[in-house]
């Protein structure tokens, strides 16, 4: 489910590229188109991860149906791009780049946790990584200013609730 979630991410990040403004600067459309090339880079990575590491076949990969949790949660992003501002489709995406992080830790720190196993080095490991979580605070703070309004703090608030609840159904799946 992980992969089919990563695949729709990268689908996600280019209907969010297409909201930008006509009056983008070059260098904001090359940092947004990267963030694309980036996504398919990480979908192909988690792909090999699953195959070599976890010695998953890529037919069984391929071949995997998505749960009804990542249809809904992937159908409520693909949704958002039609109806959301640029910046709130980075909003909509604070429950997955901090929660998995959150989720990552609490494991490290359980002692119960065997950290010889492939599920520690191939999934809470990476996620212990809070970069993103940096990455995206600095840019939401650097924007907020731009875009803050009480209708749109109605939004976001929407928006990440609602996220939350789709990452929390993508995990139990």
């Amino acid at each position: 489910q992980d992969y089919l979630y990563l695949l729709d991410n990268v689908r996600f990040k280019a209907l969010r590229f297409a909201k930008l403004g006509s009056r983008t600067a070059f260098s904001d459309l090359r940092a947004q188109s990267q963030k694309i090339s980036s996504a398919v880079d990480y979908a192909e990575e988690w792909k090999k991860i699953c195959v070599n590491d976890l010695g998953i076949s890529a037919t069984a990969i391929e071949d995997i149906e998505p749960s009804a949790a990542e249809i809904g949660y992937s159908s409520f992003l693909e949704s958002q791009t039609m109806i959301d501002d640029w910046f709130s489709l980075y909003i909509i995406t604070i429950p997955c780049v901090y929660g998995w992080n959150r989720i990552a830790e609490r494991l490290d720190k359980d002692p119960r946790t065997d950290k010889s196993t492939r599920f520690y080095k191939t999934w809470i490991e990476p996620n212990l990584d809070d970069q993103y979580g940096k990455k995206l605070s600095q840019f939401i703070e650097a924007n907020r200013g731009v875009y803050t309004s009480s209708a749109n703090k109605s939004v976001w608030n929407h928006l990440f609730r609602t996220a939350l609840k789709f990452e929390i159904g993508l995990f139990d799946s």
